[in-house]
């Protein structure tokens, strides 16, 4: 290596760093991907999912290969020769080697293009170096310091750069980022979000207290707290403002900004690719506005993390979408246009999420609680909710009994809620508690039984409305009765145990909300 000048770097969101002009090996030189497979380069920074912190997705973007092959047949040796103190012009280098390698943070299409030129157009690279030699001196560099080199390339160093993330690569293309197709910059956006715990945390609690997504954007209050955030995080930039931004309110192009942004912090990129298509959005919609009790499902353990299957839940609806075919149609030919096997709970949480985002959000946020609640109340082992108990509770159960027959027997399995009707409560100091799982409306249990211990005798907690009603309680008091010997639920000992039972009245019907174990 050989130093030339120091400069100061002026990047697009206003910040300036200490950096310097140099001379390295071309072969030293480390872009994201490689020049001749566009496959992502082995020992380039990689994310905490495993992908690479460079965005620019030159594995799959024919175009974006195309300029590389393009710029290496037509090689331009002053595009790279230049004294710019912008993120154009010579290639940015990180200051801090790894594994031998100079990391490129910016110019990763013009480094490509010229390691492309050195191997199939040597005559174009060769005219590179008569011009790197020529023009050394406005470099701060001696023309004979260029004998040390086999391959000679012009870097600058940023001394000044902080981590490898995708959020510092995206400063350096934040001017440039209309270049991009819409899946990439929503990826590089949601990577950078995902890196910046304070932001990943704040942004979505911004929407949380709204009924519906449409109700955020005709706040004029909340949508300026939702800009100032994206400027903050550096997600967006103060040039790129009227894009997004206009007379108090979010554009067309702002709102899908605010969506895919917030999607990305759940979605993985598969499900981010299938999620911007016109026919998905709107269970994107449903992700997004549901996001903050998702990031709390993320938490749990085991089977209780839900995340993988949203994930597959949007994969799911996009190859009913790409069928053509209504959900009942699809599933009853489902083997012939499935490529692969979704897991049932990600064709449950399909239905779920048709059912708008308010119910969605509700069974999630309900989900969460029993499992937190139960994990915590001191309860005997064989009393705690399991993952599959919540499930079928809050996700199975409000479904339409046809669409459930239907999952039901295309999986081959029966849902929780058709093998066990009855779903456990909790142990209480006088009686067990049950649930008539049949009888539900939007997701609220209208029947309840408790057997009492003392007496074995068993109390009714319902609501009925007519004589359907009737008939099922009368029908839930015969098969509580003998829960405990047929279906192998003993009554527990309770010492120590401090579980309440909380039953919360429904808005505007006189119903009983169920199962909140605290």
């Amino acid at each position: 290596m050989v130093l030339g000048k120091h400069i100061t770097l002026s990047m697009p969101n206003g910040e300036k760093r200490r950096a310097q002009f140099a001379i390295v090996e071309l072969g030293e030189v480390l872009a994201s991907h490689d020049e001749q497979t566009f496959a992502p380069s082995k020992g380039y920074p990689t994310n905490a999912q495993g992908q690479n912190i460079n965005d620019r997705n030159y594995a799959d973007d024919q175009l974006a290969q195309q300029r590389v092959q393009d710029n290496a047949r037509n090689l331009d040796p002053y595009r790279l020769l230049t004294t710019s103190r912008t993120p154009s012009g010579s290639p940015i280098v990180a200051g801090q080697l790894r594994a031998d390698k100079w990391i490129v943070v910016s110019g990763n299409n013009r480094t490509m293009s010229t390691k492309l030129a050195a191997r199939q157009f040597p005559v174009n690279y060769e005219a590179y170096k008569e011009a790197l030699k020529s023009e050394l001196s406005a470099f701060g560099i001696k023309p004979q310091m260029l004998t040390k080199f086999q391959q000679p390339f012009l870097v600058r160093i940023d001394y000044d750069f902080p981590a490898f993330e995708t959020r510092e690569l995206a400063k350096y293309n934040q001017s440039t980022m209309k270049g991009k197709r819409a899946v990439d910059k929503t990826i590089e956006r949601s990577n950078s979000l995902r890196e910046n715990p304070l932001c990943k945390t704040r942004i979505p609690l911004i929407i949380d207290e709204y009924e519906r997504m449409s109700e955020f954007f005709n706040d004029r209050i909340a949508q300026k707290t939702m800009l100032q955030a994206l400027l903050n995080c550096n997600l967006i930039t103060e040039q790129s403002i009227p894009e997004y931004y206009e007379e108090g309110y979010f554009t067309t192009a702002g709102k899908e900004l605010v969506e895919s942004v917030l999607a990305g912090i759940i979605l993985d990129k598969a499900a981010l690719k299938a999620a911007e298509r016109d026919g998905i959005k709107q269970a994107r919609r449903v992700v997004v506005y549901a996001m903050p009790v998702l990031i709390e499902n993320s938490t749990l353990g085991g089977e209780a993390n839900l995340v993988p299957h949203v994930n597959d839940t949007i994969l799911y609806i996009n190859t009913i979408k790409s069928s053509g075919l209504p959900f009942d149609q699809f599933i009853n030919q489902g083997a012939m246009f499935e490529k692969r096997k979704f897991h049932p709970w990600s064709i449950y949480l399909s239905r779920l999420m048709s059912l708008g985002q308010r119910r969605f959000k509700a069974a999630i946020k309900s989900f969460n609680s029993s499992i937190k609640q139960s994990a915590g109340a001191a309860l005997f082992a064989d009393q705690a909710v399991s993952a599959q108990e919540a499930f079928a509770a809050y996700v199975i159960d409000p479904l339409p009994e046809k669409e459930k027959q239907l999952i039901s027997q295309f999986t081959g399995e029966k849902a929780k809620s058709q093998i066990e009707p009855w779903l456990f409560i909790g142990d209480f100091p006088a009686s067990i508690m049950f649930a008539d799982r049949t009888q539900t409306v939007n997701g609220d249990y209208r029947n309840l039984v408790g057997i009492s211990k003392a007496t074995g005798q068993i109390k009714q907690y319902h609501f009925p409305k007519g004589k359907e009603c009737k008939r099922k309680v009368s029908y839930a008091l015969k098969v509580a009765k003998g829960i405990r010997e047929q279906d192998g639920l003993p009554i527990p000992k309770t010492e120590n145990t401090s579980v309440k039972l909380r039953l919360l009245k429904v808005k505007k019907a006189k119903q009983l909300k169920l199962i909140e174990l605290w």
